[in-house]
């Protein structure tokens, strides 16, 4: 820009006015249409000024019309005048006066030294060409207005600098115009949400100095749930009052700090409909009786996920009715969250539930980008029919056998119910070989026969897999003439129904041979036609060969192909001319078992087809197969059809640092304890959500309508399981969507006992079920639980990602999760004592231990001591003398107290036991005097946890009595459970959560019962039922972010194996499929290993460390972390071991046990080597680190020949990915034929998955002591 002109006037002795123009551009000035004068801007300086302070004003007035003004023109200044905006009569406060302004021209007059007398918002309007001398184009944009803030003042809506002085504004896109004057000023407004509905709230118009933030807050005061922009697009979880604050990013910030503010509802297609219910994760249940939920497509690519219980054996009817124009509805059936669909590609499925558990129902709309109002649609399940018993039931005992025919015909079974067991019996003679078998076995049957003596109980012999399919087989001779009885179950315990369907034969021939024998060779060969005619051959008996001979025409091509082949059938083809000359082979052919030759024939003749099994040991049933030849070559298959991709689902708003997430439902607390009480109780938890450490924020739940409907349904019928988990399953809806939107989550929080929150109820599967608990009341919610069978557990709120197991979810919590206790006065006393003081120190530890846990005391005696050093630690109630009296003065009244406590002993919901029987009642620990707030108290005792509704016969039980002491208590919901002889189940949880309680010098409580959980399930080969209900039992009464400073740095868990070297060598690139290696080595090979013998036998460890899982053979353990930078640990491969077999050993079977069990050792029955992989892969989330392990069994047991197997080297390839697929390759095949002549083995494995087959390997034994 460069001036034309500047010059000065002095206007009637008013002040000083200058005036400068700047003529831009550069062209020529000419008539055009006409001129339009006006006011570009009005600035100020300085731009906070003080009262008395000089003020410079700068008034820019621009010409953008395209002619020339043509003459001059008056621009006037008006400052606070007496009307608004001013008129013809309204007096200026000063004016100036300018000769013309070409076309874009632009100039500035400066009125300097102005001071303001008044503290406030001053206005001041500028008004150009105000006599109209000038005729424009438009004479209605001459005038311009800003305010200029003198002194400490804020905008209109002021004082609004807190949460409590939030303006209300409305949700309809009412514009509301605020400052940030002065510096530092920060503006609240609050508004009404409805749950579901999305809202837009955004910050517009905003100054050249207001770079503004906004902040979106649920309570007030509280802390942030989103901010950091101008802009945030945000669902309300649940409906209410919620405050959004407004500031400046910086500290110091210009005058031009304006802005407009409003709150859009916008209408949200998704609500009322299970919403989220977008991912398996977040799938909702469906009680599977027929009830109809009604969902919609409601956005673009919106998938609607399901879950339901099913029954084995029942046959169910899936489908979507009533669908709107635009739906289409697909459905896909899947057996866990992670596994292809097995079944869908409609809007129907009709389908026999294989096995009890959790099943999935993924619903999509066909074509992804139709949805809203059109496409919705009704989704229900419903039994079409339920698991009939077999003709021959009852069979489940010796006692009840059916008699069946030796070479009679087949009796045809099923499973029915889950678990079943059909016995039979027959007579046989000594020195007769007896084929005893299952056939014909339906697409879920896998059986397991065993062979007893005729008392039962003597175990003869076992198979699994011998027979065609998934089928069994024994092959055996009477040693002696009389009858035998023979078992037949499921493989899986949880199996049941029609398609478990089998028959089972005792015969006294091997097989049968098809009707073309005797075809073994070329000169016995029999006549096959060219035109595709089939033949139906087997292989009968081990060894046998099928030749054919067919008749050719030079010049043409033929097909000769096996096909139908039955289960146990693998197919080798030769093709000879008449000389017996070899003319091709094929073994498989497109990714089958069956065999395909396609010859073109150069001499026309008598040719030869010679078929035998690749494994020349199988024969009989199962072995079938058919085959044909034709002229002519087969046409290839058609191409598969893409699958669309949807759209994929908006990005959230920016979350801020909230860590704690508090649930709580306060017209339910109002209905037990009184609105006031309630009122009184969510100011309290909003003061916990806004300590520093806590950094919460606090939902009301009843204010969601997707959980409001299912308190609903569970208010209708109180004691329905399935009412109070579909409550349970819309919270856990609302806590993974906050959870996915706020990645800083750590802690959630559960406000009121199972009767305000429910316990998520999850089947008890163990041998001593809660049904058998009768010391609570059925009446309740509570005792309705444990008299279905049902362990009470908080794991389910906290799991992100729950594990497919044994057909159901398997709970390993990703967050901290504690549950508040039990009325509003209990649990505010439990908040107060937290927010005075949120660490524990001058830490002086308890411990007690009794009958079967004793062992487990000692442990974590010793643990406590290594740490706190051994006179702070009491361990003096370790064995059977000490008494109920002893307990008390030790436990309530010590002093100082004893704030960290390990329990170990026997226990009802209302007392704690005692070896002489004196025990403690849930009131003597409520009237005692001694001050235990803060103390953390954690126990294996059964039902210690179980917290009952004040309607119960006893309602004052430990979890409440504990509250009112404001102690942090973990304990089991459930019985606890131990085992005999080792640490083990609740024992181990527990001597895990001590060691996790004291690594490091500080530990959040709620952080080490998460990472004992997380650290049980990873460090666990294989589970049982009882290692899932302890772990789902164990629950935490209390704050999860108490700290526990023990006041040393202390590294329990730093070598678990000081006996083992480990060589790694882990990859450090990131994505896609990296290769790592580690070996395990015992440099004191076989001496490693401690040997511990029980009166049930014998079993080694390693370090301490055992594989304890009930109704396995005890081993030693190995774990070890292999996280790598190259992300999850997806797969092992074992490349090179050495082992150890000693013979004539007698294992310890693991048995559950506590004070309600039988002593006797549970029956071990394998056929082979146990267990058969000795080997795992665990990775996930572990507290703020991700971990991924490897488990492995340094010992296997063949109970055939009573043999141990232990390892003193193992070496894996380990195999790391990013990749979304965990799903394992399904194994087609995998057969191996070994030659003794040659002394080399032959091996042939066919498998697929959805992102390819990178390697096969095969690892082999000699027997020598080296795997390969």
């Amino acid at each position: 820009m460069q001036g034309r002109q500047a010059f000065v006037l002095t206007t009637l002795g008013i002040a000083i006015l200058l005036a400068f123009a700047w003529l831009f551009g550069n062209s020529p000035l000419q008539a055009q249409s006409g001129p339009d004068l006006i006011i570009e801007s009005i600035e100020w300086y300085p731009p906070n000024p003080d009262v008395g302070q000089s003020v410079d004003i700068t008034i820019t007035i621009k010409n953008q019309g395209s002619a020339a003004t043509g003459s001059g023109f008056y621009t006037y200044l008006y400052i606070d005048p007496s009307e608004e905006p001013p008129g013809e009569d309204t007096s200026d406060t000063s004016y100036t006066y300018y000769f013309g302004l070409g076309p874009g021209e632009s100039y500035q007059w400066a009125y300097l030294g102005y001071t303001f007398n008044i503290t406030g918002f001053h206005s001041v309007w500028a008004w150009t060409d105000k006599t109209n001398l000038v005729n424009e184009t438009d004479e209605t944009n001459n005038k311009s207005h800003i305010t200029i803030p003198v002194g400490p003042v804020g905008d209109a809506y002021e004082p609004d600098n807190t949460c409590d002085q939030a303006t209300l504004i409305l949700t309809d896109g009412t514009v509301q115009r605020h400052n940030l004057n002065p510096e530092g000023d920060v503006d609240w407004v609050k508004f009404e949400a409805i749950a579901g509905v999305q809202y837009v709230i955004e910050a517009v118009n905003v100054g050249a100095d207001a770079d503004v933030i906004l902040e979106l807050h649920n309570a007030c005061p509280g802390q942030p749930s989103f901010g950091g922009t101008q802009r945030l697009v945000w669902r309300a979880p649940v409906s209410g009052t919620y405050y959004v604050k407004v500031q400046h990013k910086n500290t110091s910030y210009g005058p031009q700090n304006t802005y407009d503010i409003s709150v859009m509802a916008q209408d949200d297609p998704c609500t009322g409909y299970y919403e989220p219910n977008n991912t398996c994760q977040t799938a909702v249940d469906i009680p599977p009786d027929g009830t109809i939920q009604h969902h919609s497509f409601c956005r673009t690519g919106d998938e609607d996920w399901v879950k339901f219980e099913g029954v084995a054996g029942t046959r169910y009817v899936i489908e979507a009715l009533n669908p709107g124009p635009d739906a289409d509805v697909v459905l896909e059936l899947h057996n866990s969250c992670s596994a292809p669909p097995a079944f869908g590609t409609g809007a129907r499925i009709v389908w026999t539930c294989p096995a009890d558990g959790a099943y999935y129902i993924k619903a999509f709309n066909r074509d992804p980008n139709q949805y809203g109002s059109g496409a919705t649609y009704d989704l229900r399940i419903y039994p079409q029919t339920t698991c009939q018993e077999d003709a021959y039931e009852p069979d489940n005992d010796p006692v009840s056998a059916n008699d069946i025919q030796v070479d009679g015909a087949p009796q045809t079974h099923n499973i029915c119910p889950a678990g079943d067991a059909d016995w039979a019996k027959f007579t046989a003679t000594a020195g007769v070989t007896y084929t005893i078998e299952t056939l014909n076995p339906s697409p879920q049957a896998d059986t397991y026969l065993c062979l007893y003596q005729s008392d039962g109980n003597t175990l003869i012999a076992c198979d699994d897999d011998s027979g065609p399919a998934k089928a069994s087989r024994l092959i055996w001779q009477a040693p002696a003439s009389g009858t035998y009885l023979v078992k037949v179950r499921h493989h899986e315990e949880v199996a049941a129904g029609p398609d478990t369907q089998y028959d089972l034969v005792v015969r006294t021939i091997l097989c049968e041979e098809d009707a073309y024998e005797q075809d073994d060779s070329q000169g016995t060969a029999n006549s096959i036609p060219t035109d595709g005619t089939a033949q139906d051959h087997n292989f009968c008996p081990a060894g046998d060969a099928d030749w054919l001979r067919f008749e050719v025409q030079a010049g043409i091509s033929y097909t000769i192909q096996t096909f139908d082949l039955g289960p146990e059938s693998d197919t080798v083809m030769y093709l000879y001319d008449s000389a017996g000359n070899q003319l091709a082979f094929n073994d498989d052919y497109d990714g089958g078992l069956a065999s395909r030759i396609i010859h073109m024939f150069s001499q026309a003749g008598t040719y030869f087809i010679k078929i035998r099994h690749y494994d020349l040991t199988r024969f009989g049933s199962g072995t079938e197969y058919r085959i044909s030849v034709k002229a002519g070559t087969p046409s290839p298959p058609p191409s598969p059809t893409p699958t669309p991709t949807p759209t994929p689902t908006p990005t959230p708003p920016p979350p801020t640092g909230i860590r704690t997430l508090i649930l709580a439902n306060r017209d339910r607390m109002a209905s037990y304890y009184g609105s006031a009480a309630a009122d009184n109780l969510l100011f309290k938890l909003q003061e916990l959500a806004n300590h520093d450490v806590v950094k919460g924020e606090l939902l009301r739940i009843e204010n969601n309508p997707s959980v409001a409907a299912a308190y609903s349904q569970w208010d209708s019928d109180p004691l329905s399981t399935e009412k109070a988990n579909a409550v349970a399953a819309a919270i856990r809806g609302l806590i993974m969507d906050y959870a996915s939107a706020h990645p800083s989550l750590e802690y959630i929080i559960l406000v009121g006992g199972d009767w305000i929150i429910p316990f998520r109820r999850v089947p008890d599967r163990t041998h001593h079920p809660e049904s058998k608990y009768t010391r609570v009341s059925p009446n309740t919610t509570v005792g309705a639980a444990c008299r279905d069978d049902m362990t009470l557990t908080d794991d389910y709120y906290a799991d992100k990602n729950p594990i497919p197991w044994q057909g159901r979810e398997l709970y390993v919590p990703d967050y901290s999760i504690g549950r508040l206790v039990e009325t509003p006065g209990e649990i505010i006393g439990i908040i107060d004592t937290f927010l005075t003081g949120s660490e524990i120190t001058d830490v002086r530890a308890l411990v007690t231990g009794y009958d079967f846990v004793q062992d487990a005391a000692d442990e974590m005696c010793s643990l406590l001591r290594q740490d706190l050093g051994e006179g702070n630690v009491d361990c003096t109630l370790i064995g059977s003398s000490w008494s109920g009296s002893d307990f008390r003065q030790k436990q309530l009244y010590a002093d100082p107290p004893y704030r960290l406590q390990s329990i170990n002993g026997h226990a009802n919901h209302f007392t704690e036991g005692a070896p002489d029987s004196d025990h403690t009642r849930s009131d003597d620990i409520a009237n005692a005097t001694g001050d235990l707030a803060r103390a953390i108290i954690y126990t294996v005792g059964c039902h210690s946890g179980l917290n009952v509704p004040p309607e119960d016969t006893t309602p004052l039980d430990l979890p409440q009595a504990f509250a009112q002491k404001k102690v942090n208590y973990i304990a089991n919901t459930g019985y606890g459970w131990g085992v005999r002889g080792a640490v083990g189940l609740s024992e181990r949880l527990m001597r895990d959560y001590t060691s996790r309680v004291l690594a490091g010098q500080t530990k959040p409580i709620g952080q080490a019962l998460m990472e004992a959980k997380q650290t049980y399930y990873h460090n666990t080969q294989n589970f049982s039922a009882y290692d899932e209900k302890i772990l789902a039992e164990s629950t935490l009464y209390g704050l999860p972010h108490y700290l526990i400073n023990t006041g040393t740095t202390f590294s329990p868990l730093e070598d678990p194996f000081p006996s083992v070297q480990i060589t790694t060598s882990l990859p450090a690139a990131f994505g896609g499929l990296q290769e790592g290696y580690v070996e395990i080595g015992l440099p004191a090979s076989f001496g490693a290993f401690d040997e511990e013998t029980t009166n049930e036998g014998r079993y080694y460890l390693l370090d301490g460390h055992t594989h304890s899982v009930v109704g396995e053979p005890v081993q030693p353990l190995f774990f070890a972390d292999l996280s790598s930078e190259a992300g999850p640990l997806r797969g092992v491969v074992l490349r090179y071991a050495e082992y150890r077999d000693e013979t004539g050993f007698d294992p310890v079977i693991l048995a559950p046990t506590n004070e309600y069990t039988s002593p006797v050792e549970p029956e071990f029955v394998w056929d082979g080597w146990y267990p058969p992989v000795p080997f795992a892969v665990r990775y996930g989330k572990l507290a703020t680190d991700t971990l991924s392990t490897l488990v492995t069994l340094m010992g296997q047991y063949d109970a055939r020949t009573g043999t141990e197997r232990l390892y003193d080297r193992m070496a894996f390839d380990l195999y790391y990915s990013t990749e979304a697929d965990q799903e394992p390759p399904v194994l087609d095949v995998v057969e191996g034929v070994y030659s003794p002549s040659t002394g080399k083995a032959h091996f042939k494995v066919e498998a697929q998955d959805s992102s390819g087959i990178y390697r096969v390997v095969v690892a082999y034994t000699t027997g020598s002591g080296v795997w390969r």
